[in-house]
């Protein structure tokens, strides 16, 4: 009888210690686990750079594009650099008018990332570790107080 009980203890306190290993391979080596928290933020931050500079390239590019629209000198400086006009030809520039606008695609909008829905992710899974980690602990000390007290019935 005695060696029954202990071996059910045994495979009892065998699965726990499966159970929180497995949770803890869970919790650190998953693809969202804390292990890849800072790989992620690394991403996250080069992403933010590329976003910034296409950003910037943007605005330079429709700086050009609307002083091209408007600005005489720039057009004519535009045109000797790229040997679109020779000056020593005495040629001028004729601007085309067209019917009809052509209307500018709408940029896509730029995304912002924020970390807090990452930070809110880790401190669920952290509040969900330490309950399961209670609920075995708690499982456990009332496993030993039941051990113990089949031992005295099983002994007096």
């Amino acid at each position: 009888m005695y060696f029954n009980i202990r071996l059910k203890a045994g495979i009892f306190y065998g699965t726990i210690l499966i159970g929180i290993i497995f949770t803890v391979f869970i919790f650190v080596f998953s693809p969202k686990g804390f292990r890849n928290i800072d790989s992620k933020k690394e991403l996250l931050k080069i992403r933010k750079e590329k976003v910034a500079e296409l950003n910037r390239q943007k605005i330079r590019l429709t700086n050009n594009i609307e002083r091209l629209k408007t600005d005489r000198e720039y057009i004519l400086s535009y045109a000797k650099t790229f040997g679109y006009l020779d000056s020593s030809k005495n040629e001028k520039i004729i601007k085309i008018i067209k019917d009809e606008e052509v209307k500018d695609i709408p940029a896509a909008p730029v995304q912002k990332y924020s970390s807090e829905k990452e930070i809110n992710i880790n401190v669920k899974r952290i509040i969900i570790l330490s309950f399961a980690v209670l609920v075995i602990f708690f499982i456990i000390c009332f496993n030993k107080q039941k051990y113990s007290s089949n031992q005295n019935i099983n002994n007096g």
